[in-house]
């Protein structure tokens, strides 16, 4: 039977053999969802100065389509992000180091798929979007959630962008299955949150902007 660690790896080489489809041509329709930017982004997109030389991270961060859009709402120190495909860390420090044209340092490195590290310091923001309805096995999207609480700051926020897709695992399925996961009740979200030892955890859902797929948007603060 296959275990976690086989699980992990299986999906490494899954999206590291999918990496030249993470560009940004192909990421970019992304970018018109309005709740992108008023949910999952608001928070730093309606108030800008608060995050002024602080840290941001990107969880999954693909092509760097997230990492760009980050520098273009605050002045921000640093711009990190993870993903589990080598090439795609590689590929998204170098676009974003090439359109980027504030002085925010960007650091990306693959990680192993059930946390965020290595990471290089403790963040003020983090956030990720269209990646955890890809991850079907709750207990490694429970140790991410958990070391993204543990590398916040405090006063930190953790803004996460989950969605109902077809072909998919109930939430609280340990499943090692290649296949989506499916949330179906927004408390599930808050609960683990607040199991985690986030405050002022909120969750608002929509619809997907492209699939019409049905999403949430979960929050947090480390105090």
């Amino acid at each position: 039977m296959e275990n976690i660690n086989q699980y992990l790896e299986r999906y490494k080489t899954q999206f590291e053999s999918e990496h030249v489809l993470m560009v940004p041509d192909n990421h970019q329709q992304h970018n018109p969802d309005p709740e992108y930017w008023a949910i999952l982004l608001g928070d730093v997109q309606f108030n800008p100065n608060a995050w002024d030389g602080k840290s941001a991270f990107d969880f999954g961060c693909g092509c760097g389509r997230n990492l760009y859009n980050l520098s273009t709402l605050a002045n921000w120190a640093n711009i990190d992000g993870c993903d589990i495909s080598p090439s795609n860390a590689n590929y998204s420090k170098e676009w974003f180091d090439g359109k980027n044209t504030k002085p925010a340092v960007c650091t990306t490195w693959e990680n192993n798929g059930s946390d965020i590290q290595p990471t290089l310091r403790k963040y003020d923001f983090i956030m990720s979007h269209i990646v955890f309805q890809h991850i079907s096995n709750y207990d490694v999207r429970f140790s991410i959630m958990t070391d993204m609480y543990n590398s916040l700051n405090d006063n930190g926020l953790c803004s996460l962008h989950f969605m109902d897709l077809a072909v998919s695992s109930e939430y609280y399925e340990s499943s090692l299955d290649y296949q989506n996961c499916r949330v179906g009740n927004e408390q599930y979200l808050v609960d683990d949150f607040n199991k985690i030892g986030f405050k002022n955890v909120k969750v608002e859902t929509g619809r997907d902007y492209l699939t019409g797929a049905r999403s949430y948007y979960i929050k947090g603060t480390k105090l």
